[in-house]
This record gives structure tokens, sequence and C-alpha cells, in this order.
């Protein structure tokens, strides 16, 4: 068999294989910016909530003694939780 009767693969043509690639990329983009937004936290302690909108850790809760509440006889009753 000659290289005449053999058929011709066109090979794809470098800029439709880059705007493949783009396009893939634009659609993987607006997942990556929502992970955060959407995620549920989970906190059954009901733990304060810190900087970051995740609930603090638990030794730091006991350590500034954020379990012990106390009532102001001033203010009406008003709670404060802390040492």
């Amino acid at each position: 068999m000659c290289r005449a009767d053999r058929p011709q693969i066109n090979a794809p043509c470098p800029s439709s294989h880059q705007a493949d690639q783009e396009e893939a990329e634009a659609e993987l983009a607006p997942e990556e910016e929502d992970d955060d937004d959407d995620d549920f936290i989970y906190n059954p302690l009901k733990l304060p909530l810190g900087w970051d909108g995740k609930p603090i850790p638990y030794w730091l809760y006991k350590l500034h003694g954020l379990n012990q509440e106390f009532k102001c006889e001033i203010c009406g009753n008003y709670s404060y939780w802390g040492r």
C-alpha cells in the first residue's frame, strides 16, 4: 500500500485546541468561587464563631470561660458569658 492510498488524518488546528481548553477552564472557574459560601458548618455544641466564620476550638472556649454565665443585677439580669 502506498502513501497515496492511505486516508489522510487531519490533525486539529492548534488554535481550535487552545479555544477548547479556554472553554473548559471557563466552565470550571465559577465552581471554584462558590466553594466557601455554600459550605454547611457542623457546630453541635453551639460554639461561638471565630473571625473566619467557623466555630472556635472547644479548648479555647473552655480556656476563656465562655461556658460560664453571669447575670448582671445592675443591667436587669442581662447575661454575660465568660470570665
